[in-house]
């Protein structure tokens, strides 16, 4: 919370020193293709461009600020975003739930199979390899049949794998059924942003799509619970338990998705306002609701002009700026190493010094219950605060939880290497963990949103598998405490990426995160044609 206070104080300040600085930088990156021309900087063009980068002029546009009493009200319009928004993100669940109970489940697959660290790591990584197809196929597929088409049968993918994981009998078929889970998870991580933010008044937006990292902090909790009590018994097969359960929550979820409305946006893209609106209203949504999502002409006009993935290959100045954007933030948060740390906990606290296996898994069931708090109090917060601040600031208190981590391997001191896992995964969970989500969500035009996205979670899933693959075998190379310092320097570099590049997006609707980035490349090319 300091931290990002001192974010939103200073970026009046910071701003007036470096505005030549990025202004000169976005030049290089967003503006080939632009006509150029002689044009000099007015007042108005200054002040416009504070606003798109979230200073403290920024203007909501009319729009009412949201705070998180809204949601518990009353009316009709709140209870139902809630719900729907609720049963879409517990899909999300899956994921937490399985890098969780996959680091215990690793304690007692290692002893069976007699598996090294490569191995352990191939068993790891190869659910988030499976999930780069995974997404890609989702992002396919959602724009021809639908976003809640797409979770369902993802989460068909899932529980099968999930079952499939269970019953292996050797490394082999573990891994293939571990690559049909990764495929289902892929889609739900690519889907269930999109369609939350497609369906949620704008000025609930980020509270709601950071439901999605809530879910997957609930799934973490239950899948640290499950391990931790599960580990306690006798039994003889535990890891077959604790990863065969994961099959339930993928039934329940596809159970409830039966009562999930199609996203309105795609129904309008697809098959026009008339019948989007129809079906919207028999789905229960409020008439509030309905003219709020779909009254919008300029979106009409947008979602008429459908496109697919060639125009990624050839973006406007504008859009490349949201994908740059988009896409470095899915690059970031899984360079921080959140769930190689996650796999590895018990690993790691061993080589710290704990080296009770049930010690082991209690410490991750404190380490759980740290995201989820944390992650309950980022939602609350991010539609006041910002995605900005949030981001820079929870960056910064992740690489100084990594500077303490490897400080304590060091010197031996176990209290501070245990803490400061806690407390990176609560920095973690403030920020790079659902604010990420939220802003992916957000920065991509509609027409081409599930491509950019599904481009986007397939990036989050080749850089979380590249972590989880490497991470022991650099821990034997460099030592923990190496390992841990490099990571700092890394989220050290994401602060930067975050304030340097990212655009405060806080109270403005999905067209108009479009048009602010837009005009942000404009401004960027009328700078470098005022100083030619």
């Amino acid at each position: 919370a300091i931290l990002a206070k001192g974010v939103i104080l200073g970026q009046r300040t910071w701003f007036a020193i470096t505005s030549r600085i990025e202004g000169t930088f976005l030049v290089t990156v967003f503006t080939s293709g632009m006509s150029s021309g002689v044009h000099s900087r007015t007042a108005d063009e200054d002040a416009a461009e504070v606003a798109l980068w979230g200073g403290e002029t920024m203007v909501l546009d009319g729009h009412q600020e949201f705070t998180i009493r809204e949601l518990f009200a009353s009316k009709h319009e709140s209870r139902y975003v809630l719900l729907v928004s609720t049963i879409a993100a517990l899909n999300s669940a899956l994921l937490g739930y399985d890098v969780s109970i996959m680091s215990a489940a690793l304690v007692f697959i290692r002893r069976e199979f007699q598996m090294d660290d490569v191995c352990e790591e191939l068993v790891s990584g190869i659910l988030n390899a499976a999930a780069i197809l995974g997404a890609l196929l989702g992002g396919l597929s959602m724009n021809a049949h639908g976003r809640k088409h797409v979770i369902a049968l993802a989460c068909a993918f899932a529980g099968i794998g999930s079952v499939l994981s269970g019953a292996a009998m050797g490394i082999k078929s573990l891994l293939l059924a571990r690559a049909i889970l990764g495929l289902g998870i892929g889609s739900v991580v690519m889907a269930v942003p999109v369609y939350i933010a497609e369906v949620v008044p704008l000025r609930m937006r980020g509270c709601l799509v950071s439901l999605t990292e809530v879910a997957i902090s609930v799934g973490v909790f239950i899948g640290f619970f499950a391990g931790w009590s599960i580990g306690l018994t006798s039994m003889t097969w535990k890891w077959r338990l604790m990863v065969g359960v994961g099959a339930l929550p993928a039934l329940l979820n596809l159970m409830l998705l039966q009562a999930l409305p199609e996203s309105p946006r795609w129904m309008m893209m697809r098959f026009g306002p008339k019948l989007a609106e129809e079906r919207f209203a028999e789905s229960g949504a409020p008439a509030e609701l309905i003219r709020e999502i779909l009254g919008s002409k300029a979106q009409q006009e947008e979602l008429d002009d459908a496109a697919g993935w060639r125009e990624m290959l050839r973006p406007t100045p504008g859009l490349r700026l949201s994908l740059l954007v988009g896409l470095g933030i899915a690059v970031q948060q899984q360079m921080s190493g959140i769930e190689a740390v996650m796999y590895y906990t018990p690993m790691m606290l061993q080589r710290a010094g704990v080296r009770s296996e049930n010690a082991q898994l209690f410490l991750m069931l404190g380490m759980g219950l740290t995201k989820l708090v944390a992650t309950l109090w980022s939602g609350a917060i991010i539609d006041r605060v910002g995605r900005r601040p949030l981001l820079v600031g929870g960056s910064v208190g992740i690489a100084l939880c990594y500077l303490v981590m490897s400080a304590s391997y060091l010197s031996g001191w176990l209290l501070a290497c245990v803490g400061s896992f806690h407390a990176f995964v609560a920095c973690y969970a403030m920020s790079l963990g659902p604010v990420a989500w939220v802003t992916i969500s957000e920065v991509f035009p509609t027409r081409i949103r599930a491509q950019c996205v599904a481009m986007a979670v397939a990036i989050n899933r080749a850089t979380s598998a590249a972590c989880v693959l490497c991470f022991l075998s650099l821990a034997d190379v460099m030592t923990p405490a190496g390992l841990f310092f490099l990571l700092s320097i890394g989220s050290t570099g994401a602060a930067v990426f975050f304030y340097a590049l990212l655009p405060e997006t806080r109270g403005r609707s999905l067209e108009e995160v479009e048009q602010q980035f837009a005009a942000l490349a404009l401004c960027a090319a009328r700078r470098e044609a005022g100083e030619v």
